[in-house]
């Protein structure tokens, strides 16, 4: 053999190995882009269902801050009305004529005698002359009867005020 068909020989075998050099690296990069081509798509879907999922949520804290707000709006309107109702209350029970009075004073006494022995019955001044059969003194209250027992251990608040007060925490609840 010759120098040149060494030669040549040599040449063919180097571009043979660079032609086998480039299919594998062609494939290997081919497979590299493939691999990183499902990465994406993966990355992708992925945000895809952390989107979804954050606009759900979202959808959810907004749904439930509207129903807080909501929930809070009709309660205001309940103590508005509630407000309205019992100054309305209040002001007819000042304005209560002497029958209607006597006949309420009658039974907080009825109901406060069971409760315990009256010694002392706290009124208004306008009550006073319905409650002679008792030990009276003035208060400023629109009407109704705060009693104490003898040693004035006990208490009972039956004023139209505090039975209002509790009558209005009753209905807020």
């Amino acid at each position: 053999m010759g120098l040149e068909e060494v030669k040549e020989e040599i040449l063919n075998n180097a571009r043979n190995d660079s032609s086998k050099i480039i299919e594998e690296a062609k494939k290997e990069a081919q497979e590299i882009i493939s691999k990183a081509k499902k990465r994406i798509d993966e990355y992708k879907e992925k945000l895809k269902n952390d989107k979804e999922k954050l606009i759900e949520n979202l959808e959810k804290m907004k749904m439930a801050q509207a129903r807080s707000e909501a929930k809070k709006l009709i309660l205001d309107k309940k103590k508005e009305i509630t407000n309205n109702v019992f100054e309305k209350v209040r002001q007819k029970l000042a304005t209560l004529n002497d029958n209607e009075r006597k006949k309420y004073l009658q039974n907080l006494i009825g109901k406060a005698k069971n409760e315990i022995s009256i010694a002392t019955v706290y009124c208004n001044k306008k009550d006073k002359k319905f409650l002679q059969d008792f030990k009276c003194e003035e208060t400023d209250i629109i009407g109704g009867i705060i009693v104490e027992n003898k040693d004035k251990s006990v208490r009972i608040d039956y004023s139209f005020e505090t039975i209002m007060n509790n009558l209005k925490e009753t209905s807020l609840q």
